[in-house]
């Protein structure tokens, strides 16, 4: 910094300031041939689309063979939920399934968007072994390298999920088929947030495993790192050449990627064909089709350390996916107010605003604020922001993750590490008493880290104000929030003698239990906390 002003009264009082305070057509339908007459009439065909069966997809025929189910395609329909689809088709054609922000497993879990799944021609059975195929293995060597063996399954017909299928074809099929997506989904994602079509790098991942496949002799363990590792090289090698990749960024992220697939695909194999429909293991599945592609993609473009990386977190992340999954839906307002506990072994406290918007203070050492924007997702809080170290200009990334249990605010802090936190409500009535311009319209001196500041509020909320101190002066404004609790906006603008530019501040301010009037700041030089 430069001369550190209001800037410097932040370590005195960064402890006291928020504590005090049948089946779809299941492939029994196969294409018509054409007419040996030499002409062609329609096709009327039942398709479905697996991985388990994917509901709300778009299926569609791959007429003009540029793999897109683009503007100009006539026959696009969403599959329903046990996957089936039917198109009517002048003659057999490949058939290609994109996911969107429409599709779901059948489990409920929302599928990654933008992956495509492909057929060959006269296919009735759209799935990853199909997409394996298109990208230019055999059957059969499909069929090896995924652990079948005795007689092969047909992939282009074969639907275990239709009515009077086994629970042991089932759960073989989808088993296998997670492991796949999970390897190849992470992989593409990690190329893709590098700045290249999520397409492009989900069509050079598969390419890279139908390549594998062909050279396989029997089952890939697709649970060793070191499968993974060759993969992943494989895709990068398969995306030389295509716009915006960059293959520093995605190197960067490789060895995270990697243990963080070993350590997804070693849960799956571990499920049984008696509990592979439960919730815990649909919990499971969710967290290899959501989190490792949203973790991904953190990792890469922000550097953030993947929770799924370290064998340690697995369980607490499924964890939290089958709360956000459970019937009780979180709500904002359930968790606003005032909180204080612990995060690790420090001490912590923090305000959760009507907006989502969460202000943490972190008591350690070297004290931190945390700014973080929340949304539900299910029966949790989660979201992106940003943490400030007290004394210093920098910031890093922060992902927060907050649910209500037994009423304690608990969950995670996810930047150069993992933290977990522990809160209790702290200050409630404090917290509901709606803010006014009054409480604050008065003279507030205070002495903070040595600086001496006296600021005036009107009735109206407006500051002026200066440090005997440093003779710098201070404007700024109050402004109340909608949903009329304690806590108002504040934005401050600091003029110093010597400095050409004035530096502006915002954030929040309250009048905590004690009568003192609390600010937590924020600017280009970093976090401010303030008690007058």
């Amino acid at each position: 910094m430069k001369k550190l002003h209001i800037g410097r009264a932040l370590t005195l009082w960064s402890v006291a300031c928020l504590v005090a305070c049948g089946g779809g057509g299941g492939g029994s339908s196969p294409a018509a041939p054409a007419d040996p007459g030499g002409s062609t009439g329609p096709i009327t065909l039942n398709g479905v689309a697996l991985k388990g069966p994917l509901n709300g997809a778009l299926a569609c025929a791959d007429a003009n063979g540029n793999g897109l189910c683009d503007d100009g395609a006539t026959n696009q329909v969403r599959t329903n939920p046990d996957g089936g689809f039917t198109l009517s088709l002048a003659q057999p054609v490949a058939l290609l399934v994109v996911t969107d922000a429409k599709t779901t497993d059948d489990r409920g879990n929302t599928m990654t968007a933008g992956t495509v799944l492909k057929a060959p021609a006269g296919s009735t059975v759209v799935s990853l072994a199909t997409t394996m195929i298109a990208a230019g293995a055999t059957n059969d060597q499909v069929a090896i390298a995924l652990g079948y063996t005795g007689a092969l399954p047909d992939f282009k017909t074969f639907n275990p999920f239709k009515t009077g299928s086994s629970n042991t074809d089932q759960y073989k099929f989808e088993t296998v088929a997670m492991q796949v997506y999970t390897a190849i989904s992470a992989i593409a994602a990690g190329a893709s947030s590098t700045g290249a079509s999520s397409s492009a790098a989900f069509d050079s991942a598969m390419k890279a495993i139908a390549e594998r496949a062909k050279s396989a002799t029997s089952s890939m363990n697709l649970s060793d790192p070191g499968e993974i590792d060759l993969l992943a090289g494989m895709t990068k090698s398969n995306m030389v050449g295509v716009a915006g990749f960059d293959a520093t960024k995605f190197e960067a992220a490789r060895a995270d990627i990697k243990a963080a697939v070993a350590n997804m695909n070693t849960k799956i194999r571990s499920t049984t064909a008696e509990n592979f429909k439960s919730a815990d293991t649909s919990s499971l599945y969710a967290v290899a089709t959501k989190n490792m592609g949203e973790q991904v993609a953190s990792r890469v473009k922000d550097s953030i350390p993947m929770a799924l990386a370290d064998t340690a977190n697995i369980d607490a992340v499924i964890a939290e996916q089958k709360q956000a999954a459970s019937t009780t839906l979180a709500k904002i307002s359930d968790m606003t107010g005032f909180w204080e506990g612990t995060l690790g072994d420090t001490t912590a406290s923090a305000v959760v605003l009507d907006d989502g918007v969460a202000w943490v203070v972190v008591n350690g050492t070297v004290p931190r604020i945390i700014k973080n924007a929340l949304a539900v997702n299910g029966g949790i809080l989660s979201g992106t922001g940003l943490g400030y170290t007290v004394g210093a200009e920098t910031t890093s990334p922060v992902t927060m993750t907050a649910g209500l249990y037994s009423l304690k605010l608990k969950g995670f802090l996810l930047g150069a590490k993992r933290e977990v936190f522990d809160f209790n409500a702290a200050n409630t009535s404090v917290y509901t008493k709606p803010a006014t311009f009054t409480s604050f319209a008065k003279t507030w001196i205070g002495v903070n880290s040595g600086l001496t500041m006296a600021w005036t509020f009107s009735a109206s909320g407006a500051l002026t104000g200066s440090s005997v101190t440093t003779g710098c002066s201070y404007t700024g404004q109050l402004t109340l929030r909608s949903e009329a609790k304690a806590i108002v906006d504040a934005q401050v603008v600091e003029t110093c003698p010597g400095e050409s530019a004035a530096v502006t501040y915002k954030g929040i301010a309250y009048i905590n239990k004690d009568s003192k009037a609390v600010f937590t700041l924020l600017s280009a030089r970093g976090p401010v906390l303030l008690r007058f």
